[in-house]
């Protein structure tokens, strides 16, 4: 099968309540980690595999959706925005590219952040003919309750999948990154509203699939990922940028910052102004942000619209040995890099 014939589908068209302020203003996919929407570390992973049609699933805030990615050029791909007529979960969004999609795909839920160590994997496994869903070994239960936990046989081949289980019997769980055989929609037809959510979810979906004697495989190939569900998730998912570039901090090349202001652990986007103030630490500073006069900062969002403060983060992976604190600095700056960058 030609790399060419496989498209790429991201659902974006999600609202993030539980965000509170931030997912009413924002969303989710365009949210900023290190200096780049969300979905832009998605395009640039779909293009390194290959694919160079994407169909972007979009409904909250579409219009932003469509004004930041335009055409999809400076990602190298085309880009085609399909509007999610009714907010009814994410199988009834992917139910809306049936007649667009007849050919294998790769599709990555647009609220989700990882790091994958051999994405090619997914690739390979549609060009057997066969679907793939990229998992993780998670120790927090509480995230494997939030997600989708996979059960497989000794061949890797999924004999389950349970949406937001109440109580986990494995440590495997989904996180937003799958490869799709176009049979997938048989099962996305059949699928029935969730007495939890009244809503179409793409889980069930799959779980359909698989009994219907379908092959499913999972790949234990994500390192690190977060489905961006509080304030605190985007953050640490800056902070784990930072960690795996080894840099202290990130700065925009467009970024206005005073050169006396710390700065630790922190991403100021493109666009921002920051002066008058004495330190940032743990901080991501919004593109088209203007904060001035402040002393101390920490653990925040820093928005157009105002500051928000982010709580203590969820269990995750700790990265810090693997980069030199140093010292405090002013100017770390420098561009975004792929997902995978090497």
């Amino acid at each position: 099968m030609a790399g060419d014939a496989i498209v790429g589908v991201v659902l974006a068209a999600g609202m993030g309540r539980r965000l509170g302020a931030l997912g009413v203003e924002y969303v989710k996919t365009l949210l900023p980690v290190a200096n780049e929407p969300v979905i832009a570390h998605h395009l640039r992973l779909l293009h390194s595999l290959g694919v160079r049609r994407v169909f972007v699933i979009i409904g909250h805030h579409a219009d932003q959706v469509e004004l930041a990615l335009g055409t999809g050029e400076r990602y190298g791909m085309d880009l085609q925005f399909i509007r999610q007529a009714h907010p009814l979960g994410s199988a009834h969004a992917l139910a809306s590219i049936r007649k667009h999609v007849d050919s294998p795909f790769l599709l990555l839920l647009g609220d989700y952040y990882f790091v994958a160590s051999d994405p090619h994997v997914m690739v390979r496994y549609l060009q057997r003919g066969e679907s793939c869903i990229a998992t993780k070994r998670e120790s927090s239960v509480a995230l494997i309750r939030e997600a989708c936990a996979v059960e497989i046989a000794s061949d890797r081949r999924v004999v389950s999948i349970i949406e937001k289980p109440a109580r986990p019997t494995t440590d495997l769980k989904g996180c937003g990154f799958y490869a799709l055989t176009p049979e997938v929609f048989d099962a996305v037809a059949r699928t029935p509203r969730t007495a939890l959510r009244d809503e179409y979810e793409f889980t069930v979906s799959l779980e359909l699939f698989v009994q219907g004697q379908n092959k499913l495989f999972a790949e234990e190939i994500i390192e690190w990922d977060s489905n961006i569900t509080l304030p605190e998730d985007l953050l640490q998912c800056n902070l784990e940028w930072l960690a795996r570039q080894q840099k202290n901090n990130l700065v925009g090349t467009t970024a206005i910052v005073d050169e006396k202001i710390k700065l630790d652990e922190a991403v100021i986007c493109d666009g921002a102004v920051v002066r008058d103030g004495n330190l940032l630490r743990r901080v991501v500073v919004f593109p088209g942000a203007d904060l001035s006069n402040f002393d101390v900062i920490e653990s925040t969002l820093v928005t157009p619209h105002g500051l928000i403060a982010c709580g203590a983060p969820r269990p995750q992976e700790k990265l810090d040995a693997r980069r030199d604190p140093g010292v405090l600095d002013n100017h770390s700056t420098g561009g975004p890099r792929p997902l995978n960058a090497k």
